[in-house]
Formats: structure tokens, C-alpha cells, sequence
């Protein structure tokens, strides 16, 4: 027999189903009990589906972090991404931004577990510098659970980054790889923000280019991502995005940043996911390591990468390689924010205003990149570097971080550091080194170990006439699937030119047009499309089937105006001898219509054959006999059969195939062609002549 006992445990009731003893049902409640005190709310809501269409689950989704729930372990999420990560906008960014709401559902929910918030998130940064701090600001806390969110700086980083649109996902899939590699029971969670250009993409379900790159990994790797950014766009009105925008967006001028009511939203499709799998959850309370699967990129951007930050022992070591005029100062004395705070309050600063300043630095690797903060009017437009014993260099500021050698021989090199400052008066004073990242590329992880050998190159047909199309060939290398794609030079298209009418001419006016290239819509133009002066149908020649004539349509400019411009309508059987009719309605460029005759004449002749004779010539001719009733013979002492030295015999039947020219003049050459005749309803037809033959009379 199956007995039920509602139990009232935390204000929440819980329907628990047993057999037999009441000693069971007692051991199922102890069990039940330290169970919810364990997991909090696991047992609360039904699984709600508002956000579904935003939600992408994947993979194992969060089948660890609820594992190390049901066991009460210590938990640590660590949210990694940009200012919207981090809560610009919100009244309290710690309690009302995203991050912020979701921190607090997790203490809330299992409120006996430790529960570690960490903030890793720095504004204004895409997954570069992620890619470059991601042992520093994530790994080293050992997470069990990391948000990301970089593809709206990434975004921002492309308006000004002049590199491939698949360098975004490379960047990104050396975050999450690194966390696969390093951390194989932390689950990762992919969030899309949003921002006002971006609202018709996301109403219409897509995301932005960036996005899109971000999701192909996440895709691959199999994350869960949340489309957050498109559950807000859905609330605006479509086409009222810059009425709207106000009501969930704070006024900073940027248009990314959410208040309160646009980071509730947000987060409210971040908890419909976790309500969905820690809340509602079917997972068995096992830990699973998380598969790694073939890379996706060639190469990512790691490579051991270490940060130096920047002490006063570093400070001290610069001075004594001989760096200049800079000493350790707290931001705060410098009268500036502190953006890169994960990385500490002191930096590398100027001892005095306007001042030249350099920092002499040693490192072991192949790459040296600097992290530095300035505030806007005192920003740093150059770098001048010099690395050992090579020459002087300059290297333009970079979106976080700077770059500043790359591809150095690995070993142990001394690097002179000078700044140039963008404003007039070169004022440093709100200029901090906060670290420096030392790479080495012999480490970078890479898909092949191999060199590739590429065949033959295939064009990819993509080619404009705006820019050259690509080529792509793959390795012969068994086994290899990797393809290379390389600008195919000379592939450029040149413009096809088109008019597109504004005003279609007419048989009686001129109309205008736009000369438009048909492949790239560049404009070249204003045009003058020409009258039509003449529509002429020729004349066929009976072949017993039913015939249309070929028509020629010229414009007032006398230039012959293209069949694709008008259609043809004819009338009658067409078959027969006799006199027809077309209609010429013309399209696209023209408008109006004609209708013109045309002749169905009897079928043509040739000479076969000249014979001379003493002033005669013996003609045999073709014989024809359908729709022909005679020939007429023409022959002249002029090829081009003058009027004057041109006379005609007539063969009045068509079975007569021969006939004798007389009366010629001795040992004189004669030109002689031929045509066939018909009278029909009154009216006589003849076909075309023949081409001649010639000969001379003896």
C-alpha cells in the first residue's frame, strides 16, 4: 500500500511517497530534511518557461555546480566580462546589477552553503584582454562556475580593430578552452548582452556579428548560453527602440548600459535557467568532467602567459635599468579611476607633471605587452620601444592591452618603455602602469602538429566589383581537415553597368534613367534612354512550318534596342505564303507597343550549275516546288548587277529546272543568280535571290 505525507518544511511543501514501515517514512524525512538544508529551495518552484526561447542548454549544463551544491561544498562563481558584467548603470552595482541579483539567488537559494562571489569583470575590455588576464582573474580563484560575457565589447573593440571577424571567436575560445584544460568540473555559462543598434537583430532573433562568433564556440564546446540582450529587445516596441530605450537603459551616452528595471530583465532570464536546472533539477548529484573536444581555431591566444604587476621592487629594477622619472602611486593620489582593480591600487606613475618618463622592464618569453591606465584628455598615442641591442621602435596604443614586442627569439630580454601622449601639453599626470603580460608563443595551443601543405587553390566564387574574392585549398597532409583561404588577386569583378529607368521611354519621347551597377548598386549616372524610331519585322521564307519573324527595333540615336526589352505577339497561321502582322510591346526600359507586317515569301533557289556555250550560257538551277510557282533568272556583265547590264528570263514552271541565256556577248564573263516567284490572292511574292555564280560565253 502507497502512503502520502505532505510535509511542511520551510514554508514549502513537499509531497514524498513511500512503502510499508512508518519507520521507513521517518528515515525518509531525516533524509529529505538535511537534503533541503543542503540545497535550500531545490524543491521550491515549478519550472517556469518565460524566458525559453532565450535560454540554449547544452552539454552537462550545470550538473557540477549542482553537485557541489548537493554536497554542501564551498561554492565560487566567478563572473568574468565588461561593464555590464561589473553594473555600470544600476543604482548599486553589487546588489542590482545582474551580477549582482544572481549572487544573492544563490546565497538565497542554498543558504548553507559558503557561497563566493567573485567579480572579475573590467569595463571596456573585450575577450583580448580576457584571453591575456584569464589566469590572473579567473583561474587563479579556481571556479566552479564562470558567467562570460564579452561579445558587446567586442562589438565596441571592432569598431576600432582592424582584424577578421574570426579573430573574436579565436580570442573567446582561448577563455573557455583554458577553463576546459585547467578546470574540467567548472561549468561555464556564455550571457549575450545587447545595445540599441543591435535591437532590430535581436527582435528579428539574431545575434550581433560578434555574438555570433562567441556562439560557434559555444556551440562546439558544448556551453549553455543565455540570450539576455534579445529577452530585452522584446520588451521595446519594434521600431520605438530610441522612445523606449530610456525606460530600461541608464543615460550615460552609451546606450548599453541597463538601470535597475533593465538589469532585472536580464537577470530575470538568468534565473529561469538556474530555477530550470538547480531548482527543477533531474541531475543525480555526480560531478563530470567536462569533455574537451578538436579545437575549432588553428591557434588560440595563450602561450603561459604571466602577469608582472607592477611594486615598488619592480619600480626600484626599472630605475636601475635605466628608466626614468617614475615612481609607486595609489590611483587615488592621482586623482583617477581604478578600472583595472583586480590588478591592484599602485601603479607606475610620473614623479613630475610633464615630465619624459620611461620604465626599463626584464622578462623571459617571446611577447611583452603593457597594462596602463589614462584617463581620456591625458591618453597615450604611442609607445617607443626598444628591446635589447635592436633599433628604436614605435607602436601605437592598442585596445587593452598594448602590445608592445612580439615574436622576440625566446629567452631573456630588457625593454625601454617611453609613452607619447595625445594631448598638446603631453600631460602624464594621469598616467598609471598597472602590469605588464609575458607571453611565450612556443606554449600557444595549436590544432595541427604539423606543417601544412596546401594543393591546388579553388576559387570560392565571392569575388565583387567592390574587392577580390577568395580562394581556398586544403592540406594534402592525410587526415588533415585544415583549408586556407587567401585573397584571390585579379579575381575583382569589373562594373556591370545597367539603366534603371526613372521615366521609360516612348515610340514619341525620350525618357531618363539611373545607371546602376547591377553587382554592387553603385550609382554611376543620370541617363537619357532614347526614343524608339523604327520597329522593322523581315520577311521569312516558307520552310512549312509556322514562322516568326526576326524583329529589329532601332532608338532615335540609331542604335538597335535589345529583344529583352519587348515581347513579340503574332497573328495568323503564319505558314503559308502571305502577308502577316506582329505586335512589339516593349518592357523594362520602354513602354508603348507597335504592330507591324511581314512577308511569308516563297522558298529560295540556287544555281547549281553554268555551262558555257558559243554567246549562251546553260543555267540548272535548284529545283523548288512547294509554294513556288516559277523562277526568274537575273544575269549582268556587273557582279553587282546594275541596272543598266542586268536583264532577267523568266521559267514561268517549277519543274523546269534548266534554261539557256542567249543573245551574250563572245568570250565576256556573266554573273547569274536566281529566285522564285509566286502569285498569291492577287499579289506576287518573290523570295531573296541567290548568291551567283559567274562564267564566260565562249
Amino acid at each position: 500500500m502507497i502512503l502520502t505525507y505532505v510535509l511542511l518544511l520551510k514554508g514549502r511543501i513537499l509531497k514524498v511517497k513511500f512503502r510499508k514501515a512508518i519507520s521507513l517514512v521517518l528515515a525518509l524525512v531525516i533524509v529529505f530534511s538535511v537534503e533541503v538544508c543542503s540545497l535550500g529551495s531545490v524543491f521550491a518552484t515549478s519550472q517556469t518557461n518565460q524566458y525559453q526561447k532565450y535560454i540554449y542548454k547544452r552539454g552537462q549544463d550545470l550538473k557540477n555546480t549542482y553537485a557541489k551544491l548537493s554536497a554542501g561544498d564551498e561554492l565560487n562563481i566567478v563572473y568574468f566580462g565588461g561593464s555590464v558584467t561589473n553594473g555600470t548603470g544600476a543604482t548599486n552595482a553589487q546588489t542590482d546589477s545582474w551580477r549582482g541579483l544572481v549572487g544573492q539567488w544563490f546565497v538565497d537559494n542554498f543558504n548553507n552553503v559558503t557561497i563566493n562571489n567573485i567579480n572579475s569583470a573590467i569595463g571596456a575590455t573585450g575577450s583580448k584582454f580576457g584571453a591575456y588576464r584569464l589566469n590572473h582573474d579567473v583561474i587563479a580563484h579556481k571556479p566552479d562556475l564562470v558567467f562570460v560575457e564579452f561579445a558587446i565589447n567586442d562589438y565596441y573593440d571592432n569598431q576600432g580593430e582592424d582584424i577578421p571577424l574570426a579573430e573574436y571567436g579565436m580570442r573567446f575560445e582561448t577563455i573557455v578552452r583554458n577553463i576546459r584544460k585547467e578546470l574540467p568540473l567548472c561549468d561555464i555559462v556564455t550571457v549575450y548582452t545587447t545595445e540599441i543598434s543591435h535591437v532590430n537583430t535581436n527582435q528579428a532573433g539574431e545575434l550581433h556579428d560578434e555574438a555570433k562568433e562567441h556562439e560557434k564556440i559555444c556551440v562546439a564546446y558544448n556551453i549553455p548560453s543565455i540570450h539576455i540582450g534579445r529577452a530585452l529587445a522584446d520588451k521595446i516596441t519594434v521600431g520605438k527602440a530610441q522612445q523606449e530605450w530610456p525606460e530600461y537603459f541608464y543615460d550615460d551616452g552609451t546606450n548599453v548600459h541597463p538601470n535597475n528595471k533593465g538589469y532585472k530583465i536580464y537577470f530575470d532570464a538568468i534565473k529561469e535557467y538556474l530555477e530550470n536546472c538547480l531548482i527543477n533539477s533531474s541531475y543525480d548529484g555526480s560531478a563530470k568532467n567536462h569533455t574537451l573536444p578538436k579545437m575549432v581555431n588553428e591557434y588560440l591566444l595563450d602561450g603561459n602567459i604571466e602577469v608582472i604587476d607592477v611594486d615598488e621592487a619592480l619600480v626600484t629594477k626599472s630605475q636601475e635599468l635605466g628608466g626614468k622619472n617614475l615612481k609607486l602611486k595609489h590611483y587615488s593620489e592621482m586623482n583617477i579611476g581604478n578600472p583595472f582593480r583586480t590588478f591592484g591600487d599602485d601603479g607606475a606613475a610620473s614623479i613630475e607633471k610633464n615630465e619624459s618618463v620611461s620604465f626599463a622592464l626584464e622578462f623571459t618569453g617571446t611577447e611583452i605587452a603593457i597594462l596602463e591606465t589614462c584617463e581620456n584628455d591625458n591618453k597615450v598615442e604611442y609607445y617607443s620601444i626598444k628591446v635589447d641591442n635592436q633599433e628604436e621602435k614605435s607602436v601605437a596604443r592598442q585596445m587593452t592591452p598594448t602590445v608592445l614586442a612580439t615574436g622576440l627569439e625566446y629567452g631573456k630580454h630588457t625593454v625601454i618603455i617611453r609613452p607619447y601622449f595625445a594631448n598638446s601639453a603631453k600631460d602624464n599626470s594621469k598616467f598609471l602602469i598597472k602590469a605588464f603580460f609575458v607571453r611565450d608563443d612556443r606554449a600557444v595551443t595549436a590544432k595541427y602538429d604539423h606543417e601544412h601543405v596546401y594543393g591546388n587553390y579553388i576559387s570560392d566564387k565571392n569575388a565583387s566589383c567592390v574587392k577580390n574574392g577568395t580562394k581556398t585549398a586544403k592540406c594534402c597532409i592525410k587526415n588533415c581537415d585544415k583549408f586556407k583561404t587567401v585573397v584571390d588577386l585579379g579575381s575583382k569583378l569589373t562594373h556591370k553597368f545597367v539603366v534603371v529607368p526613372t521615366k521609360k521611354a516612348t515610340l514619341y519621347k525620350n525618357g531618363k534613367g539611373e545607371k546602376i551597377c547591377s553587382l554592387c548598386g553603385r550609382f554611376d549616372d543620370v541617363v537619357t534612354i532614347k526614343k524608339i524610331k523604327s520597329v522593322k519585322a523581315n520577311d521569312c521564307h516558307y520552310n512549312g512550318k509556322v514562322q516568326t519573324p526576326k524583329v529589329t527595333v532601332k532608338d532615335s540615336a540609331g542604335k538597335t534596342v535589345s529583344s529583352k526589352y519587348y515581347t513579340l505577339k503574332c497573328y495568323g497561321k503564319r505558314k503559308n505564303l502571305g502577308s502577316y502582322k506582329v505586335k512589339v510591346t516593349f518592357k523594362g526600359n520602354y513602354s508603348g507597343s507597335k504592330t507591324v507586317k511581314f512577308k511569308i515569301n516563297p522558298p529560295k533557289s540556287s544555281i547549281k550549275k553554268l555551262t558555257a556555250a558559243k554567246k549562251s550560257l546553260k543555267v540548272k538551277i535548284t529545283k523548288k516546288t512547294k509554294q513556288v510557282k516559277g523562277y526568274e533568272i537575273q544575269y549582268s556583265t556587273s557582279k553587282k548587277f546594275s541596272k543598266s547590264t542586268t536583264k532577267i528570263l523568266t521559267v514561268s514552271s517549277n519543274k523546269k529546272t534548266t534554261a539557256t541565256l542567249k543573245g551574250l556577248k563572245s568570250k565576256k564573263k556573266y554573273y547569274v543568280r536566281v529566285r522564285t516567284y509566286k502569285t498569291s490572292s492577287g499579289k506576287k511574292y518573290y523570295s531573296a535571290w541567290s548568291g551567283y555564280k559567274s562564267k564566260k560565253t565562249k
